[in-house]
């Protein structure tokens, strides 16, 4: 009876499904684009399509159908070889989607809307995708030192358009370092000019 009830259970939960990500596919509507610090929109798109947007490697950007829909959206994105980067369904109590996310990459990233559950819509179903984003940031080195290097230099650079002078304050923190036995904690304020 017990190695019954084994089977039981291993049968059951083969057919659970989790629902999440759509995953890498869909039909390309030739659309690439790049956002800016103002929301921009798509054409009208069915579920199943996915446009492709230019993104900075550390730029935040959002992308949505937030009161753009009539139906119960799905958005998930991808690099173009097919690695997950992010997805969302029923933002904020409603049925549909918003993503804001820090791009992993320099390049484009392909943006799927579906109908929820990952399906394509048919005929006249269409909505916008709302877009926005910024490729200001900031980037530090990476440095490894050892504890007889004695110093640990960083350089930040900023990346973007502020023409106005701004700051930027920084803290270190634990990590494979411990404060006190592998590093003196620090802190301050670096002040950027901004850019012409």
């Amino acid at each position: 009876m017990k190695s019954l009830v084994n089977i039981f259970l291993i049968v059951v939960l083969s057919f659970s499904y989790t629902y999440g990500q759509c995953p890498f596919g869909g039909n390309d509507t030739g659309t690439i684009v790049t956002p800016t610090n103002t929301n921009q929109f798509t054409g009208s798109f069915r579920g199943g399509e996915y446009f492709r947007m230019n993104v900075v490697a550390g730029g935040f950007y959002t992308v949505s159908t937030l009161g753009l829909s009539t139906w119960d959206t799905q958005l998930t994105i991808h690099d173009t070889s097919a690695n997950f980067i992010d997805f969302n369904d029923d933002f904020g109590g409603t049925t549909q989607s918003e993503i804001s996310f820090i791009s992993p990459i320099n390049g484009q990233v392909r943006i799927l809307l579906n109908q929820f559950n990952c399906q394509s819509t048919n005929g006249g179903t269409r909505t916008q995708v709302r877009f926005r984003g910024s490729s200001t940031y900031l980037t530090v080195s990476d440095v490894t030192v050892t504890e007889e290097d004695g110093t640990a230099s960083f350089t930040v650079t900023y990346n973007g358009g502020n023409t106005s002078p701004f700051t930027v304050d920084y803290a270190t923190t634990d990590g494979t370092a411990v404060t006190v036995f592998d590093y003196i904690a620090t802190n301050g304020t670096l002040s950027f000019t901004g850019t012409a």
